[in-house]
């Protein structure tokens, strides 16, 4: 059956600004995306049309929003079900159903960014009995509450990593470091691009280059040959990789490895004849040193970033101009980016997680 046959459409109307500015009442009338307007004397539905579903005529979202009182709607359409079928249909089970056939119904018709009352009523339903609705609602409302925990979840997450950390009771004196002095840098290169990564595609067997990019969705923009001429790049070492653009100012910590960069970031490392002075004696302490300087310095680093002129970072005044206090790796430092490396594993954990939900929610109820 359409839908036409199992709701009456009310295709709502626009109100204005000035017309809600001039107008007294208590009703309130929402936008598309159900979010209050204002108030006034009018209503777009009568009480026993309750309950009803609305969604955006407009700037469609793939919202449906269930109306348990009266109220009235700015491009807004209104669906009220029909008597036969009032005690026959879960409005729920339709606030799910009803985003992806709108959206299909528009897409298949070339041009349309308005969800017309032609092309709603339409729409071909097939209604499982009232009892199969119910249990694919608790189905679906369990994904919501998953989806609702994940979010929050994951909000508080980026709360915490983007704090300015300080390690002021860990320092082992209040003696200033430039950033140059214990850092060393790997210029960009604007060779690799997307078409300089095709240009220099290894051969099977050919020792490579991992090129980094500014993307801090990707582990690696692509790799090259060892033998690419005239590249910048760094040799089995430990990295913190330094965004230049985009999300400038962000770092992110790369294990031993050899690495180049395109335009959009820079590479950074511990120099070597600082290790003892900074109580690096491993691999591992190198790592701890990385990733407590990410921890001190990517909120600082972003904070720069905004002030500058433009959104990209100013390395060299930063490598000239930048001090940081003066620590050693200790166990209590190692202890907070163990804590962090646990932070960011949850967070990728989560974040698939969440993913996965949302493309269950918007599959379409069979």
């Amino acid at each position: 059956m359409n839908l036409l046959s199992l709701f009456k459409i009310n295709q709502g109307h626009q109100i204005t600004d000035l017309e809600l500015y001039s107008a007294e009442g208590s009703t309130p009338v929402l936008t598309g995306d159900n979010e209050l307007k204002g108030y006034w004397s009018e209503s777009i539905v009568e009480k026993e049309n309750l309950p009803c579903l609305t969604y955006p005529t407009k700037g469609f979202s793939g919202n449906i929003f269930i109306q348990e009182d009266i109220f009235d709607a700015n491009n807004t359409a209104v669906l009220i079900p029909r008597k036969k079928w009032r005690d026959e249909v879960v409005l729920e089970w339709f606030a799910y159903k009803l985003p992806t056939l709108f959206f299909n119904s528009m897409t298949n018709k070339e041009g349309v960014s308005y969800l017309n009352k032609n092309l709603v009523q339409e729409i071909e339903i097939n209604l499982p009995d009232k009892k199969d609705q119910e249990n694919q609602v608790k189905y679906y409302r369990e994904l919501k509450n998953w989806q609702k925990y994940f979010s929050t979840a994951l909000e508080k997450i980026h709360g915490i990593r983007e704090k300015t950390i300080f390690f002021d009771d860990l320092l082992d004196s209040n003696e200033g470091l430039e950033l140059s002095s214990i850092i060393d840098y790997v210029s960009r290169n604007d060779y690799l691009s997307e078409e300089g990564i095709y240009k220099s595609v290894p051969v099977e067997g050919e020792a490579t280059i991992k090129v980094l990019s500014g993307d801090t969705s990707q582990s690696f923009y692509g790799e090259v040959s060892m033998e690419t001429p005239n590249i910048h790049y760094i040799k089995k070492r430990q990295i913190l990789r330094l965004v230049t653009r985009g999300k400038a100012g962000k770092l992110t910590f790369f294990p031993k490895g050899d690495y180049a960069t395109n335009t959009n970031a820079f590479i950074l490392f511990i120099r070597e004849e600082k290790f003892d002075y900074l109580g690096i004696k491993s691999e591992l302490d190198e790592e701890y040193y990385l990733k407590a300087l990410r921890l001190y310095l990517e909120a600082r680093f972003v904070k720069l970033t905004s002030f500058a002129d433009v959104s990209v970072f100013p390395l060299t005044d930063v490598m000239n101009d930048f001090s940081l206090p003066y620590f050693k790796i200790n166990s209590e430092i190692k202890k907070i980016v163990d804590k962090y490396d646990n932070l960011q594993r949850t967070e990728v954990i989560y974040t698939q997680a969440l993913n996965r939900v949302n493309a269950l929610l918007q599959k379409e109820i069979k």
